[in-house]
């Protein structure tokens, strides 16, 4: 089980990524309610999801906007 820390650190990364929560409810087979539930700590997500929820948004890349 994630702690509160851990479950914030989750959320500011995906949205640093730009990852909507529909995105991870369709990778991680479950309901976009229960993602963003989840993400704000109203409910708690069994442990298999959130592992799945955890490596989706690690892998997905940091898109940068550079002025050139």
């Amino acid at each position: 089980m994630l702690n509160r820390d851990q479950i914030d650190d989750i959320r500011f990364c995906a949205m640093k990524k730009k990852i909507k929560n529909k995105d991870i409810a369709q990778a991680i087979v479950s309901s976009d309610a229960l993602v963003s539930l989840f993400l704000n700590h109203k409910t708690n997500m069994s442990s298999e999801k959130q592992e799945k929820l955890i490596e989706f948004v690690e892998n997905q890349p940091e898109y940068k906007l550079v002025r050139v």
